[in-house]
């Protein structure tokens, strides 16, 4: 009885901590570990059974997956019919929610995975099954961290590869510019549109769960009055423009990689088609991102992201000029391995002001928009022919 007993006094030590880990993963304040489930093998439960809404009644199931005390992942019946609706997951162990797959239709296939790759806690890819096939159709994503969708991409012959796609470059919600829509059907048109209008695809007519909000900061008290301040000294004249393509430079296949401490993080392999895989860094999970140190000075200036679990690098954020601020984004929107999106920042204002596509997955860029009068706004009449961007030499990473 005294394995009985030790076990009954863990998960009593324990249910304090799951509860504020349960909180802070799904957004809620009231949330109470009920009952235990498994254990390890060490005798620390590694199930919790927690009831959401007080009424005694579980509502969801926690899971600490590896054993280190910290929950990984809930499961939660949002409807009250006991049948598990949204699968909760915290891929770094954070504490906070970085992807959420949802069955809305109890068929036991997840409708819409919402995932937070840069973990600052907002969406950039949301993925949703339009047919019911169990894969996805459609995905959304923000790609500048501005809370609204930039580009959609559509699997309209359901190779598990997107084949058309649609890009709202000022983040207005109105497409801007898109591929031939006419093999898109109208479920997929209509959670596209759905999308781009919630801006960061949380809408419900999307599926998409939404991103826990945020607890409101408190009410600062009111500032006493400051004495004038001196007039300012002129400010500096702004730094030239650079040209992103003598100026940024993004990591090789099969290249050592340093950590931001300057620790050995490993080797960064090529793929067979040219793109960079993961699995060769320590202690790099799937989908993660990892800052990295480029050019040995001590600083981070670049990021590596896998957004779907595969180990290869789908998103790369660079530094080129090591002020602190991302002026590059490249991103595998068709998780080919393969780079079809470049959005540069050449003047420093930490927009992004040129970026080249590549609509066809070949590995050289078919098209170039750049805001000529630095609106925020890419028009037709601000693309640039492919011949004069060097297409065939591929995209200006």
């Amino acid at each position: 009885m005294s394995g009985t007993n030790d076990a009954n006094a863990n998960a009593n030590q324990n249910a304090g901590d799951i509860n504020d880990q349960v909180n802070t993963l799904l957004g809620e304040d009231n949330a109470q570990v009920v009952g235990v489930g498994s254990q390890s093998a060490s005798g620390t439960p590694d199930t919790y059974e927690v009831d959401l809404n007080g009424d005694g009644i579980p509502e969801a199931t926690a899971r600490d997956i590896d054993g280190d005390g910290k929950v990984d992942l809930a499961a939660v019946d949002t409807d009250g019919d006991k049948i598990t609706n949204d699968y909760v997951h915290d891929t770094n162990n954070d504490g906070a929610a970085d992807k959420v797959t949802s069955d809305i239709n109890n068929d036991g296939y997840a409708e819409t995975t919402v995932t937070d790759s840069d973990h600052d806690g907002n969406p950039d890819k949301v993925e949703v099954d339009t047919d019911g096939t169990g894969e996805a159709d459609v995905t959304a994503y923000d790609f500048d961290g501005d809370g609204k969708v930039d580009t959609i991409a559509y699997d309209t012959d359901g190779d598990g590869s997107a084949d058309v796609r649609q890009y709202d470059f000022d983040g207005d919600g109105v497409v801007d510019s898109e591929d031939d829509m006419s093999n898109v059907t109208d479920s997929q048109a209509g959670v596209g549109d759905a999308l781009f209008a919630s801006g960061d695809g949380s809408s419900p007519e999307a599926g998409a769960a939404p991103a826990p909000e945020a607890a409101p900061a408190p009410e600062a008290a009111p500032a006493p009055e400051a004495a004038p301040a001196p007039e300012a000294a002129p400010a500096p004249a702004p730094a030239p423009e650079r040209d992103p393509a003598e100026d940024v430079s993004a990591p090789a296949g099969d290249e050592a990689i340093t950590g931001t401490g300057g620790e050995d993080l490993g080797v960064l392999r090529e793929t067979e088609n040219g793109g960079l895989d993961m699995s060769g860094l320590n202690n790099v999970d799937p989908y993660s991102s990892t800052e990295v140190d480029l050019n040995a000075d001590g600083y981070g200036d670049a990021i590596l992201t896998d957004t779907d679990g595969d180990s290869r690098v789908d998103e790369i954020e660079i530094d080129s000029d090591g002020d602190g601020v991302t002026d590059t984004i490249a991103s595998d929107t068709n998780a080919d391995g393969l780079m079809d999106e470049l959005q540069v920042d050449t003047d420093g204002d930490a927009f992004a002001d040129v970026i080249q596509v590549d609509t066809n997955f070949d590995g050289a860029p078919d098209a170039q928009y750049e805001d000529y009068n630095r609106d925020g706004v890419f028009t037709e009449d601000e693309a640039t022919d492919v011949s004069e961007i060097g297409g065939d030499d591929g995209m200006s990473v």
